[in-house]
């Protein structure tokens, strides 16, 4: 039976009361790789801030399950990507066995996508449309908004599914408790001959909707710094990491960025160069 290899330790994104202001990001140290908790143990949630003048955006690795006789697969939560000289600005969440090439959706199937708008605020409409066609278009890769569902998030899915982005709130969602506004990311198998190729193939969104709401109220450029959320967890879908480079939407900290970086967007194309890995 195949093991399941995990990938990152949990950190989180945190705003204050000014977004442009320079955050400071949580790290669970003790948790390395080899963790298999579930959603809801793994981002403790801050008992010393108040949530409503904080954002966090987590990036973990979620618990594997077994999917059918003898395989596994995993379900973790997300990296960043570019193409060009910015190395150093992106990082992935997952590697192939060679150490080189990233993890990454098939470049030859349409990536479906299905969203939950339970929680989505006034003012918040067309933001998912707007993040995936930026996504589509900095990777190469086609996603397709199927359109509406009323499915959750859960630590369980489907292979195959549509990718889900779900506005939530914590209530249905326990890891948006505390300081965390978003999580994201992508289901991987090992496919190909041998199934020596690990390849994505499916992944969720969940949005903090009422705390989302509280950004598009509060803050000058609310629109804009919603979407840059729905960006970075889309990126942790597709496959990028937090990095240290300020100037970029992947930056384990805040700076007020609201668009892809260099790094951003040499990562994302990278993420759309893996190879065509047909259905089941």
């Amino acid at each position: 039976m195949r093991s399941v290899r995990d990938i990152v330790s949990p950190v989180g994104l945190t705003r204050p009361a000014s977004w442009p202001m320079m955050v400071r990001m949580g790290h669970d140290d003790e948790w390395q790789g080899g963790s298999t908790r579930p959603w809801s143990e793994q981002v403790a949630p801050s008992p010393t801030r108040n949530r409503r003048r904080s954002l966090a955006i987590a990036v973990i690795v979620v618990v594997g399950v077994v999917v059918g006789p003898g395989e596994w697969i995993r379900f973790v939560v997300g990296p960043p990507a570019e193409h060009a000289d910015s190395a150093s600005s992106y990082e992935f969440v997952a590697l192939q066995a060679d150490g080189r090439a990233p993890v990454t959706y098939s470049s030859c199937r349409p990536i479906r996508i299905e969203v939950n708008p339970r929680t989505m605020p006034p003012g918040a409409e067309g933001v998912v449309e707007e993040a995936v066609d930026v996504m589509a278009e900095l990777t190469g890769l086609e996603l397709v908004i199927e359109g509406e569902t009323s499915r959750a998030p859960s630590d369980i899915t489907l292979v195959w599914s549509p990718v889900l982005i779900a506005w939530s709130d914590p209530e249905e969602t326990p890891l948006l408790d505390g300081r965390t506004i978003g999580i994201g990311g992508s289901t991987s198998q090992g496919r190909g001959v041998g199934g020596k190729v690990e390849v994505f193939l499916t992944g969720q969104v969940a949005l903090d909707g009422p705390e989302l709401a509280d950004v598009l109220d509060e803050e000058d450029d609310g629109r804009s710094l919603v979407r840059a959320v729905v960006m970075h967890e889309l990126g942790h879908v597709l496959g990028l990491d937090h990095v240290d480079d300020p100037s970029q939407l992947m930056h384990h900290d805040n700076l007020g960025v609201v668009e892809p970086g260099s790094g951003d967007r040499a990562g994302l194309w990278r993420l759309g160069q893996g190879p065509c890995i047909e259905g089941p």
